[in-house]
Formats: structure tokens, sequence, C-alpha cells
């Protein structure tokens, strides 16, 4: 039998409750106060964080997505299957290092003090997915939501910044190339379904958005983040982990959309000059806006041979736009941004 301390017990109990995604620990407790932190941890609980995160994080990928069966590249090949049917087991496992012990001493600590020195250097793929299932856990607690995207373990999380675009608006951007790459991508196509849902809400609240201002730091946010994500994206030639866009784009147009959709509330506060409508407006279609640059992947799958190097992945690519309608879904953006912007061109990629 283990034996831990009272704190010990608050953290594994904290801890279980973020890797299930639940709300059996009260987590808006615990944010309110500083709690004293004990020097050191017993093995008995060291031992039971490491099992809890070694089985906790794989098990929360696999019921955010990673249990459809779908198909992703794995080198140039698209293999099909659940996560774990289309990839070895030892590529699954999530490595943990020290800095997740800290990150989770200071969240059970409140919060307090400085978080920088936490991850000075780049965590790894299982500190990552700690980091942002934690965030998804304490932002919805009313006494420390407002806190929390200011933090830079936080703000530089790449997963967190994709999931939550609208919670640090104005943030510099971190590096999303390294969750292109290797085992850090298995975590992208696990959490596609997620990220798909959360920016059809992002899209979906621009209506009631009233203050022009907080729209538009909201669209060039978007704008920027996105540009960055293709980039990645492009450079580790992995264009299937933009497929939660097509997801949430092929949802947003089931219901039809209009370009008043998106700028509903702004007559409450419009902008002074007519710059500024515009400045504004074209902010406002950043989501349809990018989604040029997914029409010029498709365009640029077309062209390549049955010979030519990346024919598979071109395939893969041209089944994901069938599969989501994407020639409805570009008519769509481009009838939206023209609407939102008459007098500005259309460039594709945003």
């Amino acid at each position: 039998m283990n034996v831990v301390s009272r704190f010990e017990a608050t953290l594994l109990e904290m801890l279980g409750s973020i890797l299930a995604r639940r709300d059996c620990y009260p987590l808006e407790r615990w944010p309110l106060r500083t709690t004293a932190v004990p020097r050191q941890l017993s093995r008995s609980a060291v031992d039971l964080i490491r099992d809890r995160l070694a089985k906790g994080c794989v098990l929360a990928l696999a019921r955010a997505g990673g249990w459809q069966r779908d198909s992703f590249l794995r080198g140039t090949e698209p293999v099909h299957g659940r996560l774990w049917e289309r990839t070895p087991p030892t590529a699954l496992a999530l490595q943990f290092t020290s800095r997740s012990l800290a990150f989770l001493l200071w969240v059970v600590g409140g919060c307090h003090g400085d978080d920088a020195r936490i991850f000075a250097c780049p965590p790894s793929a299982g500190d990552g997915v700690l980091i942002y299932l934690t965030y998804g856990a304490l932002r919805v607690v009313p006494a420390i939501a407002q806190r929390l995207p200011k933090f830079p373990v936080f703000r530089h999380n790449a997963l967190c910044r994709l999931a939550w675009p609208e919670d640090f608006v104005g943030a510099p951007l971190p590096d999303f190339v390294p969750w292109a790459r290797d085992s850090r991508s298995l975590v992208l196509e696990a959490l596609q379904e997620e990220l798909a849902r959360r920016w059809v809400a992002i899209e979906r609240a621009k209506s009631d958005i009233g203050d022009w201002r907080q729209l538009q730091r909201l669209g060039d946010s978007q704008d920027e983040l996105l540009r960055e994500f293709h980039r990645a994206l492009d450079a580790a030639g992995r264009w299937d982990l933009a497929r939660f866009l097509l997801r949430a784009a092929h949802q947003l147009i089931r219901g039809g959309v209009t370009a008043d959709d998106w700028v509903r509330c702004l007559s409450q506060d419009a902008p002074p000059s007519l710059a500024e409508r515009l400045a504004v407006r074209w902010a406002a279609a950043a989501f349809w806006r990018h989604l040029g640059r997914l029409e010029e992947w498709q365009r640029a799958a077309r062209l390549v041979g049955y010979l030519d190097e990346g024919y598979a992945a071109s395939q893969l690519w041209k089944t994901l736009w069938e599969q989501y309608q994407g020639d409805s879904i570009a008519s769509c953006a481009r009838r939206v941004v023209h609407e939102l912007c008459p007098l500005r061109p259309s460039p594709q990629g945003g």
C-alpha cells in the first residue's frame, strides 16, 4: 500500500481529475489561496504521479480522438486505423521530464510565483500534453481563468494556442514545427476533432462580439496563428494535420452562412472611420481567408503525378478535400470574404 501525505493526496486527486477530464475534484477551491508546497515529495507519491502521467495522458488522447479510425501519414505513406493501430507501440509512449512534476507543484500551489523557470528549456511531448490538459481544466474556473493566459507556461504551449487562440490575443506565437514532426505529430492527430469543435465555437461566437476592437484583435491573432501553423505544416509535409480546419468549415457551412453572421453586433459600437471598419471586417474573415491556403494545397496535389515524390500524400489530401466537400467550402469562403470586404481582393492563403 502506498502511503502519501495530505498535500500529495490533493495533488494526485487533482491530477486524476485533469487527466480524466471530469470534475470529481473541486478545482474551483484551490486556486483561491496559496498552498504551502513541501520541499520534496515521497517516493510513493512520485511513483504514483509517474504512473498516472504515463497512462492518463495517453488515455486522454485516445478518448479525445485517437479512438477514431482515420488515415494519417507515416513517412510518405498514409496508414489507416485507430491511433494505436497505425502507430508502433514504442512510438506512442509520451516522455515526461522533471519539469512536469515542477509544473504540477506550481499548479497545486495556486499558480503563484514565477512559472517561466519551469520550462526554461523546451518541454517534452508529454510535458506539453499535460499543460494542454491542465489549461483546459482550469480555464473554466472563474477564480483563475483570467490569470492563466498571462503565464508563459501556457502562452508558449502550441497546443493551448491552437485550441484557445481567443485567450492569447497579442501574445508571441510558439514554434509549431516540432508538433508537426515525429512523435509530437501523433498528439495533433488525436486532437483533430477537439480542435475542430473549438474553431467552430470561436467562429460562431464572433456574432456576439459587439466591441469592434475585440473582434479585430481576435481576427488579427487568428490570422497570424494560422499563417505560422500553415508554414509549419508545409515545412513538415503534413497537410493532413490541417484537417481540423476542413472539419470546422464543413460544419459551419452545413446550416448556411452569410457575412452578417460574423459582424452582426458591430453596429452597437461601430468604428469611427471607413478604413477602420474595413480593417475590422477583414480581420473578422481571418478563418475564411486562410481556407484559401487549403485550396492552394488541393491545386498542388492535383499536379502530383503517379511517379512523382509525395504522390501518396497528395492523394490523401485530395481524399480529405473530397470528404469534407472542399470545393463547396472554398466557394463559400470566397463569398463570405467578398461580402465582408468587397473593396479588398481576397489573396489565397489570407
